[in-house]
């Protein structure tokens, strides 16, 4: 595909340079790289062709609705084309996404919905907001998805749980033969959370095609950005019905004409210009995509060589990330200095990085306060829920306190950025004697 960028937003190398030495830059060496990074998603004219084209037909002043306009359709036929799925509903944000499909699920008041414990408090929130109770296992700290013994031992205590959320976090695929086992197995509806990982995919297969429905966002850090919007797959016609009717306040005549409100349900409507952004996002995005793959492939190359650091688990049955941001592990016994230094090191080299991933959300003091017990719907047996958040969740700590280190997909637009991060991987690896003499202060 070829098209014009615009200024800034481009994918060639400019801006960028690499410098060649072995001495770390944190030790008055020359940085590997220099400039700015790309921005993501990259842009140009076609967004505002789709843009001018709502406006030119008035689109932008109707409602999502039947009697509405055809942008957001035009976005989720080709959305569903995308994803291999036969139906989508598009929404506002991904948030409103996972709260329509967990009550068009039979989410009722006082049912349990189970996913890990390192994810963004929104799953929680969106959970409650849907009338249902959030509850956490822990995550392997090997893969960064979940535990399969904590998966078990929460599921066994559980009384109500009506739904399992695999969620794909920063674009590698969570263990789905887990997650569908233990779906069936306790008669849960599985739920795919795609937000972050659009495009990856498990055993040849896109995730978002394993469960009754998945969920997206087009908001922000995710593989397309509109500003806000969502949107809700599946291959159940009844199914894409109640979300839709959940998408207008439950308002059956913008659906099939008659003047009843028969569930309560939100105003989940989203807007022609977002729909407008994301599908020409969405165009371009195989072509980004793959970009994103191939360059990846230079630095998880490196980091298996690199002694001290370790990729998330190699599944086999992984076949393709989305690269959201790319992960992996510093084991800092072997690698000889804590991650703190080692990303000191490499920001030192040009190269952004970030400790962690998010913070588990038991952490917080929305539920750490009992503040959550307010706003729980029709449950009296609050004691296994209490439980639930103030556990230990020791993988997940494992890898927020110490191992996990993210970089920014913006590092994998340019293969000299790519090139340039496998540099300063080598380097900070190959001078941690150097490193470790350093006077050391706070957590950078």
């Amino acid at each position: 595909m070829t098209e014009k960028r615009l200024s800034g937003n481009g994918r060639t190398a400019v801006g960028c340079t690499t410098m060649s030495g072995t001495e770390p830059a944190l030790l008055g060496g020359t940085a590997v790289r220099g400039g700015g990074l790309p921005d993501y998603p990259p842009r140009g004219i076609e967004e505002i062709r789709e843009l001018l084209r709502v406006l030119e037909i008035g689109d932008g002043s109707l409602w999502t609705a039947v009697a509405g306009g055809s942008t957001h359709r035009e976005l989720e036929g080709a959305f569903a084309a995308a994803c291999g799925r036969k139906f989508a509903v598009a929404v506002n944000t991904g948030g409103m996404a996972l709260r329509i499909a967990l009550r068009a699920a039979g989410t009722a008041p006082g049912d349990e919905v189970l996913f890990q414990v390192n994810t963004c408090h929104a799953e929680s929130f969106e959970t409650i907001h849907a009338g249902a109770v959030p509850l956490w296992v822990d995550v392997d700290a090997r893969t960064g998805g979940v535990d399969a013994r904590s998966l078990d031992e929460t599921l066994a205590g559980c009384e109500r749980v009506k739904a399992l959320v695999a969620i794909h976090t920063w674009g590698r695929p969570e263990n789905l033969d887990l997650m569908r086992g233990a779906a069936t197995a306790y008669g849960a509806i599985l739920i795919e959370d795609c937000c972050l990982g659009l495009g990856a995919e498990w055993e040849g297969r896109p995730v978002g095609t394993f469960g009754k429905a998945a969920v997206c966002s087009f908001g922000y850090a995710k593989p397309l950005q509109a500003g806000e919007g969502g949107m809700i797959v599946t291959d159940d016609e009844s199914f894409a019905f109640e979300c839709r009717l959940l998408r207008g306040r439950g308002a059956l005549w913008s659906l099939t004409g008659e003047n009843d409100v028969r569930v309560l349900g939100w105003n989940g409507r989203i807007s022609a210009f977002a729909s407008a952004v994301a599908l020409a996002q969405l165009r371009r995005y195989p072509e980004v995509l793959s970009e994103l793959q191939a360059n990846a492939r230079v630095v998880e190359e490196t980091v298996r060589e690199c002694r001290g650091l370790e990729l998330f688990l190699e599944d086999p049955r992984i076949t393709a990330q989305s690269y959201t941001r790319f992960g992996f592990r510093v084991l800092a016994e072997e690698l000889g200095i804590e991650r703190s230094l080692f990303c000191e090191a490499l920001r030192a080299e040009g190269i952004p990085c970030h400790p962690g991933t998010f913070t588990p959300v038991n952490r917080f003091s929305f539920f750490s306060s009992g503040e959550w017990r307010r706003w729980v719907l029709r449950r009296d047996d609050l004691g296994a829920v209490d439980e639930n958040y103030r556990r230990s969740y020791p993988g997940a700590d494992r890898l927020h306190e110490h191992e996990a280190v993210y970089l920014p997909r913006n590092l994998l637009l340019r293969r000299a950025d790519a090139e340039a991060t496998a540099t300063a991987l080598r380097k900070t690896c190959g001078a941690t004697a150097k490193l470790r003499r350093l006077p050391r202060g706070s957590d950078p």
